[in-house]
């Protein structure tokens, strides 16, 4: 269980290593949606999902450039890189997150500039279990 700060400092140590961070800090019961997502991705879905975000984006990163916390409610602006298709690609995005005995039940993820949504094809993996969006 952590304090808002706490968690911060976990999800930004987790992505500045290239550790999507989304298994230690979702709650058991917890869920998180990024636009485009035909659902949110549970718990239980979790392992696969960041497998695939792995896989598809290898030398993904995220720094945290701001946030803020009122009550339960913790709000994560950050910066993401990657190369996709050999090009370099820098995306903003904040999370807002809702936490539960210092965990994640909620996460929900706005995007300023997406690349994965250039022409129309989605460069994330897909995000059903059997692999299906």
């Amino acid at each position: 269980m952590c304090n808002p700060e706490q968690f911060v400092k976990l999800f930004a140590e987790g992505w500045a290593r290239g550790e999507p961070t989304l298994l230690k800090i979702l709650h058991p019961e917890g869920q998180m949606r990024h636009p485009g997502m035909a659902r949110p991705v549970a718990y239980a879905d979790a392992p696969d999902y960041v497998r695939r975000i792995k896989s598809s984006l290898p030398d993904v990163r995220l720094e945290v450039r701001d946030w803020a916390a009122r009550g339960n409610t913790v709000f994560i602006e950050w910066t993401m890189t990657a190369t996709v298709r050999g090009t370099p690609v820098t995306w903003d995005g904040a999370d807002r997150i809702i936490l539960r005995d210092g965990l994640a039940i909620r996460r929900s993820s706005l995007l300023r500039h997406a690349p994965n949504r250039c022409r129309g094809r989605s460069r994330y993996p897909p995000t059903g279990p059997d692999g299906r969006s």
